[in-house]
């Protein structure tokens, strides 16, 4: 059984000393190092487990589960265990409505994924069978069976799936329990300001803010109007699928403070602006929700702009490093581009 552990606590002023006073990429250097060897372990007791032939890597949004799992996926290989790799995103179903208490479409719920199927695939992967998998376009919310796109799992190799619901007891009850690890991850840490605390939820916000407007369409304000409908469910599901989990692993790499509060501030002022300028437009989600009026630009208006203005407030007092600091094999990559 995983468990949080102790949380980080970090000093936003001793942070920028420390940044100061070490070289700005010698801090990034040892945050990435940190990251990496606590990968490295995990994998390194993994490739010497000759019944394991799956890893599932569960965790809540913006916890960065598809790039630590391709790092793990490689430090795996340099171990002598080839992977084969799988998301639970390509499983969504296509034209399957589900809807939050508060009228918004609800894309967190197990119930958006079409679970049989994915749990077939991943039986036939196991047994050495080669598939045809789906891939999911996010934005268009569409479904494709590429016939080129087929995976093999190597002999002796180990696959990899990931996806908010991978410690599913429906996804695990057809497994033997000799022949998996459950990985829990998420950015466990509090950052200390002169504001206020920047705690490890409010950092997940600003992570999906900084990746959602590129990524999948949504605005700032729409990203955290939403956020109710994520929290709800992550309180629903998550604590079992820690406790389920043989890892939890700590994803906060402390120069990301650095980077990004810094990219969601401008949207979210880019936001608040077109807002109070009579400009912006309707949420996304409120377009795809339920009985939500023309003239209703968010869910929670009142909250969200009360929210959007008081993570400002602490964003503007973190400087803004160069992304060039970040090295391609950084899980940050998820949010900042």
């Amino acid at each position: 059984m995983a468990e949080f552990g102790k949380m980080k606590i970090f000093d936003a002023d001793e942070l920028i000393a420390e940044m100061g006073a070490q070289h700005l990429r010698a801090f990034a250097q040892s945050s990435e190092e940190r990251f990496m060897r606590h990968t490295r372990h995990i994998a390194y007791r993994a490739a010497w487990d000759d019944d394991l032939r799956l890893i599932l890597v569960s965790g809540p949004t913006s916890s960065g589960k598809t790039t630590f799992t391709k790092r793990l996926a490689a430090a795996l290989n340099f171990y002598g265990r080839e992977t084969t790799l799988l998301s639970m995103d390509d499983y969504y179903l296509e034209n399957t409505a589900f809807f939050a208490d508060n009228g918004l479409p609800n894309y967190e719920t197990m119930d958006t994924l079409d679970i049989k199927q994915m749990s077939r695939d991943i039986r036939r992967l196991l047994d050495g069978e080669r598939v045809n998998l789906p891939l999911f376009d996010l934005k268009e919310r569409v479904r494709v069976m590429d016939p080129k796109h087929t995976l093999q799992l190597p002999k002796n190799g180990i696959l990899l799936v990931e996806g908010l619901h991978a410690l599913n007891p429906l996804l695990r009850q057809f497994l033997d329990r000799k022949e998996y690890y459950g990985i829990f991850i998420m950015p466990y840490a509090t950052l200390m300001t002169a504001q206020r605390a920047l705690e490890p939820m409010d950092h997940r916000v600003l992570r999906r803010i900084s990746r959602d407007q590129s990524q999948r369409g949504a605005g700032a304000l729409a990203t955290l109007d939403y956020w109710p409908v994520i929290k709800m469910e992550e309180e629903r599901v998550f604590p079992s699928y820690l406790e389920s989990a043989d890892y939890f692993f700590n994803s906060i790499v402390p120069y990301e403070y650095f980077l990004v509060p810094g990219l969601a501030a401008k949207q979210l002022s880019a936001d608040l602006e077109r807002y109070h300028a009579g400009e912006l437009k309707q949420s996304i989600f409120v377009q795809n929700g339920r009985d939500f009026p023309d003239n209703v630009l968010l869910a929670h208006e009142e909250e969200t702009i009360s929210h959007a203005e008081k993570l400002l407030q602490i964003c503007e007092d973190l400087p803004l490093i160069d992304l060039d600091f970040v090295p391609e094999i950084s899980i940050l990559n998820e949010f900042i581009h």
